[in-house]
């Protein structure tokens, strides 16, 4: 959800999210019903559904849910670009369809990291894995972690074109960003405990030019190194 589509929903639902001092602890919660938003939204990264946390709060309806998220995603672009806005050589971007409540934990184990929505990156189509690609490209991240299929597609084109000019990917001085795929059932909590679990191996995979993306999975990584469109050989695979 981009900032613009959640103020949208936001302003079809004036007064629904308030704050005052003296109301969870000045947090922002539900008008009326004393249910901050943070604890709907941590449940909803749990992977509770929306029927279950209404059965939690009965005093709640989907209307509710919908404004806790809307919420939440028109702050992403103010708050994660103060709190975690890219550095020298960053290592992780996350891609839209990623949590960025997954951003700190990222941070913490792989150093700099953001998130699409942080960078401004994503528009009212989401249609722009190319120009998220291209600004991993020109600030020197180095893998990106995405649910979104279009990345590997971007990615093989690249190093295509790398190969047509070069010969070879390892030819190439640049760095060409990894991609790191997510199965769809995977929550939050779930993912950063692979990615710490996971570490060390995901380090030495972003560094091979040759091995073109990843699933990541409770075993470890999946990787499907880059064949070269001239010669249809495995050109490395790690061991």
């Amino acid at each position: 959800m981009t900032e613009s589509v959640a103020k949208e929903r936001l302003r079809k639902q004036p007064g629904r999210i308030k704050t005052d001092p003296a109301i969870c602890g000045g947090r922002p919660h539900i008008h009326r019903k004393f249910i901050d938003v943070i604890t709907v939204m941590k449940m909803l990264e749990d992977g509770r559904s929306d029927q279950a946390i209404l059965q939690k709060y009965p005093k709640m309806n989907e209307q509710d849910i919908d404004a806790c998220r809307s919420y939440l995603a028109s702050l992403i672009s103010k708050t994660l670009k103060a709190e975690f806005a890219s550095a020298s050589q960053p290592f992780f971007m996350l891609d839209e369809n990623t949590s960025y409540f997954m951003l700190p934990d990222v941070t913490r184990i792989f150093g700099a990291s953001s998130h699409v929505f942080a960078e401004g990156l994503v528009g009212e189509n989401n249609d722009d894995e190319k120009n998220i690609w291209k600004h991993m490209v020109d600030h020197g991240y180095r893998a990106i972690l995405t649910m979104d299929n279009d990345f590997k597609r971007i990615s093989l084109s690249q190093r295509h074109s790398i190969t047509g000019k070069h010969g070879s990917v390892h030819e190439y001085d640049g760095h060409l960003p990894s991609v790191i795929s997510l199965p769809g059932t995977n929550n939050a909590r779930t993912v950063v405990k692979l990615l710490e679990k996971h570490q060390d191996v995901i380090r030495e995979f972003v560094e091979q030019k040759s091995v073109m993306f990843a699933t990541l999975t409770e075993q470890g990584l999946i990787m499907m190194p880059y064949c070269s469109p001239k010669s249809h050989r495995l050109e490395y695979t790690l061991p």
